[in-house]
C-alpha cells in the first residue's frame, strides 16, 4: 500500500487565517487607543468595529480564494 502525498494549502489560506484570528485583537487595540480613558472603556468606537469587521471579511475572502485555488 502506497500513501499519497497531500497537497499543501496556498499562502492565501494561511494569510486569511492569520487575519481572521488577529481581527479581534486589532479591534480591541484600536478601540483602546481611540477611547483612551478607563471610565469609557466599555464604549465602542465605530472605527474599531469597522477595522475588525473589515479584517474578518478580508480573511474569510482570502481563505475562500485559497481553497478554490487548491482544488
Amino acid at each position: 500500500m502506497r500513501l499519497e502525498r497531500a497537497k499543501s494549502l496556498p499562502w492565501l489560506v494561511f494569510v486569511g487565517c492569520i487575519l481572521t484570528m488577529v481581527s479581534l485583537f486589532v479591534a480591541f487595540g484600536v478601540n483602546t487607543y481611540l477611547v483612551g480613558s478607563s471610565s469609557e472603556l466599555y464604549r465602542s468606537a465605530p472605527l474599531a468595529n469597522l477595522a475588525g469587521a473589515g479584517l474578518i471579511i478580508l480573511g474569510i475572502i482570502l481563505v475562500y480564494l485559497g481553497f478554490r485555488k487548491a482544488e
